[in-house]
């Protein structure tokens, strides 16, 4: 795997530590900005950026990260991987490592995940922390733009962004400006006064000079720091008044070309062509440069040109690997294309991406072939590392190639079409995978490619494709499990889909609120239907069939039917095992932990989700337990224990793309600690922002849910009219798609359903009427059912009825005189989750002991229940 372009702040620059003009006053500038989140500094080439940054990187108080970009860069998540590793780096830290897995995941998750978790990273850093992005220019992708922006208005306190670029950056600088967040550098700053340029010539070889030419200079050059040092490296060969007057014509950049020019015409045949031949490279590794030159001795030629300061960067002390000046390295690119004939240039960069492939460097081979149009390698190798470029995460990188070569007018094979599907569908651009699809179908109809043993694996890679954009775009649940399974028996050992991990769902608790699960929106006949048609061994070799197993479970489980749910779980869970999958399995005892706390037995509820978080642990995605630390919250709400439901929600939100505020969820169980706060405006200020959220991304069980919870907050706070309409809005869905459970859950609604039901029998409410009467009076009936079955407990005044049956075991085995451990051991529970139950079980005999709790317990015949 290439090595990402990471840099030693104290090693960037040659120039840094060879005595440059130190430039005080930019420093100074600096200086003051450092308290901004985000510095600017923007020139054309030539205006010492690299150079002043790296010199401030040395002076900077704190922790640097700097990651030079360059067009690879243009993948969102080579860019991010590459910024964590940077900051994981220089805040020592294995924040790539752990960032890693998120990073390779394929469809590609959104970029802010990565934004946000990288800014947490340096939120519990306690230590200021910067990082430079030089050549920012070379960025087009707006998805990175607007990541950028989001990295900024984070607003760390001990965080500053410093970007060098040549041009302007798409991003909110007037806004930024009008909240004082940001400092910009520009040319009329980075150029040199008059004064400087004296003291950099003084400070050079250069003869003594009189105040005139000293002029002369200065205006001809404009203050450029790069052309004032041609100059005086110009000048060791030359007079200067000879220099001044044969460049005297056109601007700066003329005079700096002309200055280029000048300087490598002193230099040696052998010196001109290893400049013009390494000139097609971004970095000067030495083994590339022998295969480029036929140079026997290139490390004394790299040493030479780096000590005469010829603009060489150095990339890596120790394997001495160097990188020309960006303005160099245009002009010797020029000059190799005035020189050299077509066919010796594309010569030339064959050698070099062959050399770079021969090291294991694939990518950089690819994208210098691409650059150097030698497209019959490119493809090459592209279809030989698919798979890798994949596992990397770097599938925009692969669109982007594919889609040059289609500008370019190339010819595309079948595996390069699939490839080019298979890309669209893991960026989630199924429109544009559809249309790939069609075209595919259309070959197969004039050459039946697909019946061909040559092409199985790409017709297999072709028939998973089209299955995964119906199922995820489309929820065509049966015509994409038939693809699926015919494509499973085509045995291709070499299909890139099958070698793909593919996540169907990388950190929702809840599998309804997944693509795969319709955002909610299946119904019990969808559902029924396909398990009806797909219980065959073959199909449960599909992960896809385990997913919609878990979403029946859930389905289930509204439908209240709890028992029969249970059942399905256990299935689905033995199939996210064996696919060791931790979206499916994790959601599964989730739901496993919902069933729990309808039951109010809150403690086998805790044990489920500690057997979640040690499965997210075991299989090292901690970023689950986020996610589990709102379910707590959620059990601890239920039981008015709100400092620990606080407490939770706080731990939660530090993470905030996963667990906290980013996620609908954690604002759902937010608002349900601001209605035990007896907080409704607020509360009902967030729940219309979540609703409208959830309407905008079309989630069927969070409208239901955010109405619900409307209707509460509208009927606490005495607004019945509000809270009826609510009501009836949270009916109008759940009638449609057949939820039951989620009314249930709402204790508050009991009264609120009961007069809605009156009002439609006693008149005719248009807005009212859509909704089947029936369907709100059987969801009452079994709300009744619920509080007659409490009811009974009140009416015995026994309050050993109040325990759960699993409470009743540990209860009957506490009076034995067991230990806890004795008693985790009899039932194959942990230590911890005996304490959790018997906290219970004192809290609901309200006693504060042990002996206090068996001596109840023998008193009302334990041994009855």
């Amino acid at each position: 795997m290439p090595q990402s372009v990471l840099k030693n702040p104290k090693l960037l620059v040659s120039e840094a530590a060879s005595g440059l003009l130190r430039r005080d006053r930019l420093m100074t500038l600096l200086e003051s900005g450092v308290d901004k989140h985000l510095s600017i500094v923007r020139a054309p080439a030539g205006y010492g950026k690299t150079t002043l940054l790296s010199q401030w990187s040395v002076r900077f108080i704190g922790q640097t990260a700097w990651i030079s970009l360059n067009h690879s860069d243009n993948d969102p998540i080579r860019f991010w991987e590459n910024i964590a590793k940077a900051i994981g780096q220089s805040l020592q830290t294995d924040l790539y490592e752990r960032l890693l897995p998120l990073l390779t995941t394929q469809p590609r998750l959104p970029v802010k995940l990565f934004v946000d978790l990288i800014s947490t990273e340096i939120n519990k850093s306690n230590t200021r922390v910067q990082l430079i992005l030089d050549d920012y220019q070379v960025i087009t992708q707006s998805i990175i733009h607007r990541s950028i922006a989001r990295l900024i208005e984070h607003r760390q306190k001990n965080f500053r962004l410093i970007i060098g670029s040549q041009s302007h950056l798409p991003l909110p600088i007037i806004r930024w400006k009008a909240d004082s967040i940001v400092q910009e550098i520009t040319i009329d700053q980075l150029k040199f006064t008059y004064k400087e340029t004296v003291q950099f010539l003084k400070e050079s070889s250069m003869p003594i000079l009189d105040l005139n030419t000293v002029h002369e200079i200065f205006k001809k050059t404009e203050g450029c720091p790069m052309s004032i040092k041609l100059v005086t490296k110009v000048t060791e060969n030359k007079q200067l008044e000879e220099v001044m007057s044969e460049g005297s014509s056109g601007n700066n950049s003329y005079v700096s070309d002309y200055l280029f020019h000048e300087l490598i015409t002193g230099l040696s045949l052998q010196e001109k062509s290893f400049l013009l031949k390494t000139s097609i490279l971004k970095v000067l590794a030495p083994e590339v440069c022998k295969a480029l030159t036929d140079e026997i001795d290139v490390d004394t030629i790299l040493s030479s040109l780096e000590k005469r300061g010829y603009f060489i960067y150095v990339m890596d002390e120790e394997r001495k690997d160097f990188q020309y000046h960006n303005m160099f390295r245009d002009f010797l690119n020029k000059e190799l294309r005035q020189r050299y004939s077509k066919e010796e240039v594309s010569r030339l960069f064959s050698k070099a991406a062959e050399e770079l492939y021969k090291l294991g460097d694939f990518l950089n081979a690819i994208e210098l072939s691409m650059r150097g149009n030698i497209f019959v390698d490119a493809m090459k190798w592209i279809e030989i590392h698919a798979l890798d470029i994949f596992k990397l995460g770097y599938t925009e990188t692969l669109k982007g190639w594919i889609d040059l070569l289609l500008k370019e007018q190339q010819e595309l094979s079948i595996e390069m079409t699939t490839l080019f599907a298979l890309a669209h569908a893991m960026l989630q651009d199924f429109g544009r995978t559809f249309h790939i699809i069609e075209q595919l179908e259309k070959r197969h109809e004039i050459d039946h490619w697909m019946d061909n043993e040559e092409y199985n694996n790409e017709a297999a890679d072709f028939l998973a494709i089209k299955a995964y954009a119906l199922l995820v775009d489309q929820n065509s649940m049966n015509t994409s499990l038939r693809l699926m399974l015919k494509q499973s028996k085509r045995e291709a050992k070499d299909s890139n889909f099958n070698k793909i991990s593919i996540r169907y769902n990388v950190w929702n608790l809840t599998l309804l609120h997944t693509k795969i699960g319709g955002k909610g929106k299946l119904n019990c006949e969808e559902i029924e239907s396909f398990l009806n048609n797909h219980q065959t061994k073959d199909y449960k070799r599909l992960i896809v069939t385990g997913y919609y197993l878990g979403v029946y479970a859930e389905k289930l489980v509204e439908w209240n039917r709890s028992e029969e749910a249970l059942l399905v779980i256990k299935e689905a869970i033995k199939i996210g095992r064996s696919f060791r999958d931790s979206g499916l399995v994790i959601p599964m005892f989730v739901l496993k932990c919902r069933i729990e706390i309808t039951k109010q037995d809150y403690a086998e509820a805790q044990h489920y989700l500690e057997k979640a978080k040690s499965y997210a642990l075991n299989k090292d995605e901690p970023h689950w337990v986020d996610l589990l630390l709102l379910m707590e919250a959620t059990i601890f709400i239920q039981q008015d224990k709100l400092a620990i439901a606080e407490e939770k929600l706080a731990a939660a939100k530090a993470n905030e793309y996963i667990g906290g505020i980013e996620n609908e969820f954690w604002w759902f169980v937010h608002v349900r600690l601001l209605i035990k706060k007896k907080d409704f405006e607020t509360g009902l200020q967030l729940v219309e922002q979540l609703k409208a959220r959830a309407y905008e991304e079309e989630q069927i069980s969070l409208i239901i849910e955010s109405s619900l919870l409307e209707a509460t907050l509208h009927k606490l706070n005495g607004n019945n009219r509000q809270a009826l309409d609510m009501l009836n809005e949270a009916l109008k869905f759940g009638n449609r798609y057949g939820y039951i459970r989620m009314f249930l859950n709402e204790s508050e609604i009991y009264p609120l359903m009961e007069r809605y039901i009156e009002l439609r029998r006693e008149r005719h409410i248009p807005s009212w009427s859509s909704i089947p009467l029936d369907y709100v009076e059987r969801i009452m009936n079994i709300s009744k059912e619920e509080q007659s079955a409490s009811g009974l407990v009140v009416e015995k005044k026994n309050p050993l009825h109040g325990l759960t049956p699993r409470e009743l075991e540990v209860l009957k085995l506490l009076t034995t005189g067991l230990s806890n451990r004795k008693i985790a051991d009899e039932l194959f529970l942990s230590p911890g989750t005996v304490r959790i139950y018997l906290s219970n079980i004192y809290a609901k005999l309200q006693v504060k002991s042990r002996t206090q709790a068996v001596i109840i317990a023998n008193a009302l015949s334990l041994e009855q229940h």
